[in-house]
């Protein structure tokens, strides 16, 4: 059954594809991307985590950074190889409630083996940028 998420695929994770379920990552890269920004009203460069099994990435705002930063230091670099939790939720946003993605502000402690592997990556992540 198609859905209207079906019509209007993202390259980013979004609230649907984390199946209402905290999901397990393991950073493979973060990247500075040029997208939209709505607030800005033109494009800017974005930083983008990809995670290894995962073929989409999270784009960040500062406050999932600054959560990411609490967890794994301020050295983007060093973040590769760490694990995060996913989680969706909902939250207001150009005053009307959305579906959003956030990272739990502690460390998982499940096996790696429960990672999920949303659209399975068929090709390394980019490579990590520095000062992002």
């Amino acid at each position: 059954m198609t859905t209207v998420r079906d019509l209007f695929p993202s390259k980013y994770i979004c609230a649907d594809d984390l199946h209402g379920q905290d999901r397990i990552l393991t950073i493979a890269a973060v990247v500075k991307e040029l997208m939209y920004d709505r607030k800005e009203r033109q494009e800017v460069l974005k930083p983008v985590v990809y995670f290894a099994k995962a073929k989409k990435g999270l784009v960040l705002n500062i406050t999932t950074a600054r959560i990411i930063e609490k967890l794994h230091g301020k050295i983007v670099d060093d973040w590769k190889d760490k694990r995060l939790i996913l989680y969706p939720t909902e939250e207001l946003s150009y005053g009307e409630m959305k579906d959003v993605v956030r990272v739990r502000p502690y460390l998982p402690k499940p096996a790696p083996s429960q990672e999920l592997a949303l659209n399975q990556a068929e090709e390394p992540a980019p490579s990590i940028l520095s000062g992002v």
